[in-house]
């Protein structure tokens, strides 16, 4: 047999398993984050066209419910991300630490935790703008796939909308058409 011709065997070493299961792990924690975000907001604001339902300006019917220990839901949602962020970081800098990961995956591990300051960052600065823009209160969550941005009391009117599109396309850089915006 030539040299180009043999068969390689394959075989998955110890850091090789536990770098896939943390891939699996991380992206089964976006899912289930996403599917949660989903079910969450029944009163979404469309960001395709500057047409606002009814239902969405109406937002002084609304009455927010308070959860489990007198928090809002706004609090609830962001510290359920802080968690789960605080949560994938410690396993990407245990990965980084680990004497048996592989230079590449230490690596990859790094640029993760870069990436997840960098999104928390962003986050904390497009809830500050939009709370100035008069909002009771705002919930953003930046990942991969765009940006999911919630407030809480105020009109929500096309203005509204274009005002936070523009402030969280300012602080991200992320095309309108990748950023959901919600009004509880």
């Amino acid at each position: 047999m030539s040299a180009s011709g043999k068969k390689r065997n394959f075989q998955f070493k110890g850091k090789q398993i536990l770098l896939l299961g943390l891939v699996a792990l991380v992206i089964t924690a976006g899912y289930y984050r996403w599917t949660i975000e989903q079910s969450n907001f029944s009163a979404s604001v469309p960001t395709t066209s500057d047409a606002v339902p009814e239902e969405n300006l109406d937002n002084e019917n609304q009455k927010l419910d308070e959860n489990e220990g007198g928090q809002t839901e706004v609090s609830v949602l962001r510290r359920d991300r802080d968690a789960a962020r605080s949560q994938s970081v410690e396993e990407w800098k245990k990965l980084s630490q680990s004497t048996e990961a592989s230079a590449d995956a230490k690596r990859e591990a790094e640029k993760k935790i870069a990436i997840e300051t960098e999104n928390a960052d962003k986050e904390r600065k497009i809830e500050t703008m939009v709370k100035a823009k008069g909002f009771d209160d705002c919930f953003a969550y930046v990942d991969e796939s765009g940006v999911s941005v919630t407030v809480k009391g105020g009109d929500i009117d096309g203005a509204k909308v274009a005002q936070i599109k523009d402030i969280v396309v300012t602080e991200t850089k992320v095309p309108a058409r990748n950023i959901k915006i919600n009004a509880i």
